[in-house]
């Protein structure tokens, strides 16, 4: 009995001292580097720690693959708060271009007619369209275009959006064809490009006649 007490007890001494190894090795890997911690949440299904430690690792070494990487998982999970910030930070990173083409190199087929450069801008708009801010998402999207209306915007995929949206939708479609309306008629119409316009022209006289 007491060989198997003393048999018990080491086994059991030994799973103690794993798990505090193990406890101290998560602890270590959590703290200094953020970025492995990032993937291994991530290939163990934990995707809002993954995200929490995309953002960590990219506010504390500023590389764009990070926020980028949390940006995704975030997408992918809707995380609409998180993709949020994951993508503000990206695109105010001075490598969000780099990170961009280098990404834009890997699409194939369909996805050949965008660029991950106009991806990010659409997902940050919807998400905070789907975190209940249409107003917002509206107002965000013509910052991000400037002075451009190029087919695929991210003004049109939050129109897009909120159109078969029955839960707020409706406000959010009128909010943006208020906007389009003055557009139509200010000065950041008149330096659109003359193919602009004529997308312009369309997606209003579609919006407006929704309404009709």
């Amino acid at each position: 009995m007491r060989i198997d007490k003393l048999i018990v007890k080491t086994v059991v001494n030994t799973l103690i001292a794993v798990l505090v190894l193990l406890v101290a090795m998560f602890g270590i890997l959590s703290l200094f580097f953020p970025q492995t911690m990032m993937k291994i949440t991530y290939s163990m299904g934990f995707d809002k720690s993954s995200v929490n430690f995309s953002v960590t690792a990219y506010e504390r070494f500023g590389v764009a693959e990070y926020a980028g990487y949390g940006a995704d998982v975030a997408l992918q999970a809707s995380l609409h708060g998180q993709a949020e910030t994951c993508i503000e930070s990206l695109l105010a990173d001075d490598g969000f271009e780099s990170y961009c083409n280098s990404r834009n190199e890997q699409l194939t087929g369909e996805q050949r007619n965008t660029t991950m450069q106009a991806y990010y801008r659409r997902q940050l708009c919807l998400s905070i369209y789907w975190q209940g801010d249409g107003e917002r998402a509206v107002n965000r999207a013509l910052e991000l275009m400037g002075d451009t209306f190029a087919a695929g915007n991210p003004l049109v995929e939050v129109i897009r959006y909120a159109r078969i949206d029955s839960e707020g939708g409706d406000a959010t479609v009128r909010y943006a064809l208020a906007k389009m309306v003055a557009i139509q008629s200010g000065e950041t119409y008149a330096r659109y490009s003359a193919e602009d316009k004529a997308y312009f022209d369309q997606v209003i006289t579609a919006v407006s006649g929704w309404f009709e």
